[in-house]
């Protein structure tokens, strides 16, 4: 499985100004979010992997690349309630 490399990383965490970038409408973060944007913050390029995740928004084995565009920046919670985490 492939991984985001360093500088896409980076950037990401740039774009998403520190907060998890999760908007999806599945129940379980539907509950979380209380139907906003979820509210997690403080993500620093050290507290990867303890607090947030890098996640491919098509998924690999659809075809998705480890590019800028597909990725996303998740807290754990968010990330372990997509479709494709894990795989």
């Amino acid at each position: 499985m492939g991984k985001f490399p360093d500088e896409v990383v980076e950037s990401a965490l740039e774009r998403a100004g520190g907060r998890c970038q999760c908007e999806r409408t599945n129940s379980d973060c539907l509950r979380k979010h209380n139907y906003f944007r979820c509210s997690e913050n403080g993500f620093t390029v050290n507290n990867r992997g303890t607090k947030w995740e890098t996640h491919h928004k098509t998924s690999q084995d659809a075809g998705g690349d480890d590019t800028l565009s597909n990725c996303e920046i998740l807290c754990l919670e968010c990330h372990t309630a997509t479709r494709t985490y894990g795989r």
